[in-house]
């Protein structure tokens, strides 16, 4: 596999117009990484080149190369390991909790999907999760799914915490290699034998748009997953929210 990136051609400078060259130029090299990522060029954990190999293939300053790879980082596409190096993310199709959604590009092809975890905490404020499970505190777990370098997802995962303490020695690395719900089966002998799954625009919370960087009026899909486990005693609440969709859009049953 060859290690070098090619850099995109640069198209010719406007004057008076610095800040927005800026921008497109990192959009430009964020770009080219997620082609080169989404399409193998990379493997899955191969180490890309150095910061400042990068930054010299892409003609641009060590400092505009790592605001790139800091969103490519933020998006899952890549690990950044201090005193390592950059390593191309492995994707990760979550296969219990997307299963039932498949995201194709125009040519039918399945996008790939990478997996981020944001955060592990414990919660008591009450929402639909608390209706649903019946609790007075929950282990929730935010996650971003980046969909082929075209667009992201933001997903939120509730259980209840008294029954599920051991969630928080998890590492976020086993968070992401499979999916939660197989966690629940195999750690917990709790497997999800049905998930209801209700559809919606709505408007999505600030923590929402904040992550996924759109405007803070933004409406979008919202799909609601409530899982239930033997005795059809509910077990896990999730919802993803879907902004940008950038593919064709499968649900299956």
């Amino acid at each position: 596999m060859a290690n070098d990136v090619q850099a995109p051609q640069r198209p010719a400078r406007r004057a008076g117009k610095p800040q927005a060259a800026a921008v497109t130029k990192l959009a430009r090299i964020v770009d080219a990484l997620v082609r080169q990522i989404t399409s193998g060029q990379f493997s899955e954990g191969e180490r890309l080149p150095s910061e400042e190999r990068l930054a010299a293939n892409f003609s641009v300053s060590v400092g505009t190369l790592q605001k790139a790879l800091a969103k490519l980082a933020h998006q899952g596409l890549i690990i950044r390991e201090h005193g390592r190096g950059t390593f191309a993310a492995r994707t990760r199709r979550a296969p219990a909790e997307l299963r039932y959604l498949t995201f194709r590009d125009r040519q039918g092809r399945d996008l790939p999907l990478f997996v981020h975890v944001v955060s592990v905490k414990t919660v008591r404020q009450a929402g639909p999760w608390s209706e649903f499970l019946k609790a007075d505190a929950f282990i929730r777990i935010e996650r971003m799914i980046n969909v082929g370098g075209e667009f992201e997802l933001f997903s939120e995962f509730f259980v209840p915490e008294d029954e599920f303490l051991a969630l928080h020695n998890l590492k976020p690395q086993a968070l992401e290699r499979t999916s939660l719900r197989e966690i629940l089966r195999e750690q917990f002998s709790l497997p999800t034998l049905r998930v209801d799954r209700r559809i919606q625009r709505d408007v999505f919370p600030a923590k929402v748009t904040s992550q996924l960087r759109l405007p803070s009026d933004t409406t979008g899909l919202v799909m609601e997953l409530l899982g239930y486990t033997t005795n059809d005693k509910p077990l896990s609440y999730q919802r993803l929210f879907i902004g940008e969709l950038k593919a064709v859009l499968v649900v299956s049953q």
